[in-house]
């Protein structure tokens, strides 16, 4: 089932324990200031135990990344999708995250608040790339 916006998403971050919310709060929040400043839109695909929050660039069917509730919280990049609408912000990705930012993997790093600045990078990339 797929819903627009990240509310199903946030609700389902009550399924995961308590030590793993934190993160996926802090995801979902990114996702929703992306949505706020027109950077991006929100879709929540909800399945058996498995929360899925799309984050697509605004006016398109497809996003840079997929955030994933799977009793913790992953984030996970669409190279193909970075590299056609954000390659500056791709080479410094790929500089900072060496051989994550792929497809069907996840980007492993302690430094969230980094992660999460340089994907808002790639997103205003995007946004300026179609305008």
């Amino acid at each position: 089932m797929v819903t627009d916006g990240p509310q199903v998403f946030a609700t389902s971050i009550d399924t995961v324990s308590r030590e793993r919310r934190p993160f996926l709060q802090q995801l979902v929040t990114w996702a929703i200031d992306l949505d706020a400043q027109g950077l991006a839109t929100l879709h929540t695909a909800a399945g058996r135990e498995r929360w899925i929050l799309r984050v697509h660039i605004r006016g398109q069917r497809r996003g840079l990344v997929t955030l994933w509730n799977e009793n913790a919280g992953f984030v996970s990049p669409f190279r193909s999708v970075v590299q056609q609408e954000a390659p500056a912000t791709l080479r410094e990705l790929d500089e900072r995250f060496p051989s994550q930012i792929g497809a069907g993997n996840y980007i492993r790093s302690d430094d969230v608040a980094e992660v999460l600045r340089l994907l808002t990078a790639a997103y205003r990339e995007a946004a300026a790339h179609q305008s």
